[in-house]
């Protein structure tokens, strides 16, 4: 990635943040996704709506219009169960949530959420690297945010995301940092450097970045540590930056290398706009892009668009008995050195050297849950110490 100076990186995110929103968000069925646009209907107007797609964007079904200060949508796994995150001057923040796919709309709470995402387990949100909701929204968990230094998780829209797994959290940090928790942001750990927004993929590890500087997006099978570039996007981000305009991604389903783009375009002079939603299943080597306008519906196949494409990795990390009271066994695949942590990010033991099994006795240490991490693939997995 072409180096640039801080300043210049910080100008860059001014102005792409603006036309940056969570427009998309996925639910449990393989092709079902929601979307935040323009009226696309033959009559158009200048409406803002919630639409729903059950075949991975061929067909929008519009479920109500929205209020124009949404920034942002998510969804639970629970199918039908879509939250939006609200904030204008007049009337302040508020979190809704819908059981029946966005027609109807309660609110949760006026919680300052400039935007919320998805959990991995039902009634999971995340409404920033250090608040969690477990009840769909009620209340709100407090992480304690160990490895984060502070003032450095100023948010940005798409720089934070959910893992595929309870308590996994992403975010690109103030300082440009990826950084990752799997223990609901009690515990965060420095995995690479990126300048970008990020989405989780299908599988625990997987992570898709895009990067507004190159126009590019990369991938991951490690939980960020290794970013490979497909570049470039068959749609980027707006080059004006005017509003509502927007551009959003969000992983597919039940298959790794999956992944949707959507693209925003309202007509200022006109009423109405366009909505574009493209969706690949290998990795970004090809990509079906579908565009809804009020001429009606384009569908165009872009393929041959990708420099170097990457499968993921099959790393394995197992410790057993699980709980234990005196000595538990590690297992590696393939062989990596281990780290172990205590809940408060302090590293309590680890290897010389890669291992594929070694047995710990912690004779000297509290009962509790330690977090055991494979360095080499960045695989983490909880144990319970009982004495």
């Amino acid at each position: 990635m072409k180096k640039l100076s801080y300043i210049s990186i910080i100008i860059i995110f001014c102005l792409v943040t603006i036309a940056f929103a969570r427009i998309i968000a996925k639910d449990s069925t393989p092709g079902g996704i929601y979307i935040i646009g323009p009226d696309v209907s033959p009559d158009s107007t200048d409406s803002y709506f919630l639409y729903y797609s059950p075949d991975a964007g061929t067909t929008l079904i519009s479920r109500t219009t929205l209020w124009n200060d949404v920034t942002c949508i998510a969804t639970d796994p629970t199918p039908g169960i879509i939250y939006a995150a609200r904030f204008d001057d007049f009337h302040g923040p508020g979190i809704y949530f819908s059981s029946d796919s966005g027609r109807t709309w309660e609110n949760r709470g006026d919680y300052y959420a400039y935007c919320l995402f998805s959990g991995s387990t039902v009634g999971e949100v995340i409404f920033s690297p250090s608040k969690i909701s477990l009840d769909f929204g009620y209340t709100l968990r407090y992480g304690a945010l160990v490895g984060v230094e502070e003032g450095d998780f100023e948010l940005w829209r798409l720089s934070i995301c959910g893992g595929t797994l309870p308590g996994e959290i992403y975010y690109i940090s103030n300082s440009f940092n990826l950084l990752y928790s799997w223990c609901y942001a009690d515990t965060y750990i420095d995995v690479n450097d990126f300048v970008g927004y990020i989405t989780a993929g299908v599988f625990s590890g997987e992570l898709w970045a895009y990067s507004p500087i190159t126009d590019s997006l990369y991938y991951s099978a490690d939980h960020g540590s290794t970013l490979t570039n497909l570049t470039p996007v068959p749609i980027s981000e707006p080059e004006s930056y005017e509003l509502y305009d927007a551009w959003d991604f969000v992983r597919g389903y039940n298959k790794p290398g999956s992944l949707f783009l959507v693209r925003t375009k309202y007509y200022y002079f006109l009423e109405g706009g366009e909505i574009t939603i493209c969706h690949t299943e290998n990795f970004g080597d090809t990509f079906v892009c579908i565009t809804h306008n009020a001429s009606g519906v384009d569908i165009e196949v872009v393929s041959d668009i990708v420099e170097v494409k990457m499968e993921p990795k099959k790393y394995s990390i197992n410790a057993f008995p699980n709980p234990f009271n005196s000595t538990i066994t590690i297992k590696t695949e393939p062989p990596s050195n281990i780290q172990i942590f205590n809940l408060k990010g302090n590293c309590v033991f680890e290897t010389d050297e890669k291992i594929t099994e070694i047995d710990w006795t912690p004779t000297i240490l509290s009962a509790g849950i330690y977090i055991v991490k494979s360095v080499d693939s960045n695989q983490t997995r909880k144990i319970l110490f009982v004495k």
